[in-house]
C-alpha cells in the first residue's frame, strides 16, 4: 500500500478545519496550534515544527494567533490555517493518492472513527501497536511509539487515546494468537518501561509465557497475594488452570479467598487438598464462614490445624465467630508467636484485626485500637486496609453509654 507522507497528512488534517479563518480571535480549535497538529497527526511537537515551516513557506497555510477553544490560559497562541492554495493542494493530492488506492480523507479519521477491519487494511495488516495498546491498562506516551503511528488521537498531555467501545471491540475481533502476540508485546513494554510487577504478570499470563510468570510468582509469591484484584486474580487463576502446579494453586487460593470468589476457592481448596490437605481443609472453613456457616466452618478449621500460619488464622477467626473467645486469643497468640519466630509477616495484619476483634468482645477498646493501628503499619493490601481504617474510625468514637 502506498504511504502517505507526513506533511501530506499535515495538510489533510487541517484541510478538516477549512473552514476557520486565520484571523479569528478568540476560541480556535486548539487542533490548529502546533502541539494539536502535532498529536493530531501522530508526531512530536518539534517534528511538526518542521513540517509547518515547510508548509508556510509553500503558503499552504498561513499563521493566525487566537485564544484556544477550552484551554486553561487566557493568553493568545499561534495557529495555522489552511490558504487557498493549500486547499487547493490538497484536492490535487486527494485524487493523486485515490488512483494509487488511498483515500486521503479516510486517513485523517483516527483509531477512535474506523472498525477493526479499517485499522487492518488502512495500516496495511500492522496492527501490533494497536493491540498493544488496546491490551495495556496504562498510558502510552508519543515518544514511546513510532513516529509513523496513523490513525492514534492523543491528548494534550501527549497520551494515547482510544475510547472504551472501540478498545473493546478491537480485542474482541482479534484471534487467539492476536491477543497471545499483543500481551507479549504488552508484557515486554512493561518490562522496558519498568511498571509494576503485576501488570507484567497479566501480559505474561495473557501471551501464555507461563514460565516467566510461574518464576515471578514463586519469587514474589506474597507480593502477588498481597497485591491481590480481580484482574490478577483471574490471570493467576488461568495460570492455575493451566498448569496443575501445588505452590501456584496455594497462592491461588489464598488470592481467590481475598477476592471474595467462592467458588474458584472451592475449586482451587480441592486442587490443594491432594498435596496439602490441612491447607484444603482452613480454606473451606474460610470459604464457609464467608457463607455464614460458623459451625462447619470450625470442625473444618479444627480438623485442619497443624500449627501454621493459615491453619492457624482460620481456625482463630472461627473460634471467634462461634463465641469461644478465650480460645480463639490463645490460637492467635501462639499463631502469632510462631509467625515472629519463622520472620514471615504476611497475613500479620489479619491475625492482628482478629485479635482486635477478640479484645472488643472482651470491652478493651484500647488494646483493640493499638492492635489495629499496628496492623494498619503492617498492611499492603489495599481492601483490608480500608477494612482497619473503618474499623479505627468505629473505634475512636466515643463509647454509648
Amino acid at each position: 500500500m502506498q504511504s502517505v507522507s507526513l506533511m501530506d497528512r499535515v495538510l489533510a488534517h487541517l484541510y478538516r478545519y477549512r473552514y476557520i479563518r486565520y484571523d479569528i480571535q478568540h476560541g480556535a480549535p486548539y487542533e490548529l496550534t502546533q502541539d494539536g497538529i502535532g498529536m493530531s497527526v501522530g508526531i512530536s511537537r518539534s517534528h511538526a515544527s518542521i513540517l509547518i515551516k515547510k508548509l508556510l513557506d509553500s503558503k499552504y497555510i498561513i499563521e493566525g494567533s487566537a485564544t484556544v477553544k477550552g484551554g486553561t490560559r487566557p493568553m493568545k497562541r499561534k495557529i495555522y490555517v489552511i490558504t487557498e492554495l493549500g486547499r487547493n493542494r490538497y484536492l490535487e493530492l486527494e485524487h493523486a493518492y485515490m488512483d494509487m488506492g488511498v483515500n486521503l480523507a479516510e486517513m485523517d479519521l483516527t483509531v477512535n472513527d474506523r472498525t477493526f477491519e479499517d485499522i487492518k487494511r488502512l495500516t496495511d495488516g500492522q496492527t501490533d501497536y494497536y493491540g498493544l495498546l488496546c491490551v495495556l491498562d496504562e498510558d502510552v506516551a508519543r515518544q514511546d511509539l513510532p513516529d509513523n503511528m496513523q490513525l492514534i488521537r492523543f491528548t494534550r498531555d501527549g497520551k494515547a487515546y482510544i475510547k472504551d467501545s472501540i478498545r473493546q471491540a478491537f480485542l474482541d475481533k482479534g484471534t487467539p494468537d492476536d491477543l497471545k502476540h499483543w500481551h507479549s508485546k504488552a508484557a515486554d513494554w512493561c518490562i522496558d518501561h519498568d511498571r509494576p510487577f503485576t501488570k507484567k504478570l497479566i501480559h505474561l499470563i495473557g501471551a501464555e509465557r507461563d514460565r516467566e510468570a510461574m518464576m515471578i510468582i514463586r519469587s514474589m509469591r506474597y507480593e502477588v497475594m498481597d497485591c491481590c484484584d480481580e484482574k490478577l486474580f483471574d490471570a493467576v487463576m488461568t495460570l492455575a488452570m493451566r498448569h496443575p502446579d501445588p505452590d501456584i494453586s496455594r497462592i491461588a487460593v489464598r488470592m481467590a479467598l481475598d477476592v471474595h470468589d467462592l467458588e474458584s476457592a472451592y475449586v482451587l481448596a480441592d486442587s490443594v487438598s491432594g498435596t496439602d490437605p490441612e491447607l484444603g481443609n482452613s480454606a473451606r472453613s474460610e470459604i464457609l464462614l464467608m457463607k455464614g456457616n460458623k459451625k462447619d466452618a470450625l470442625a473444618l478449621a479444627m480438623c485442619g490445624r497443624n500449627g501454621d500460619r493459615d491453619t492457624g488464622i482460620a481456625l482463630g477467626m472461627s473460634l471467634l465467630r462461634n463465641g469461644r473467645i478465650s480460645d480463639a486469643e490463645a490460637c492467635l497468640e501462639e499463631t502469632r508467636k510462631h509467625m515472629l519466630e519463622s520472620g514471615c509477616l504476611f497475613r500479620l495484619d489479619e491475625l492482628l484485626r482478629c485479635e482486635a476483634l477478640c479484645e472488643i468482645a472482651e470491652h478493651r477498646r484500647n488494646r483493640a485500637a493499638m492492635l489495629v493501628n499496628t496492623a494498619l503499619s503492617l498492611c499492603r493490601n489495599e481492601r483490608r486496609r480500608t477494612e482497619l481504617d473503618l474499623m479505627m474510625d468505629w473505634l475512636r468514637r466515643p463509647c454509648s453509654s
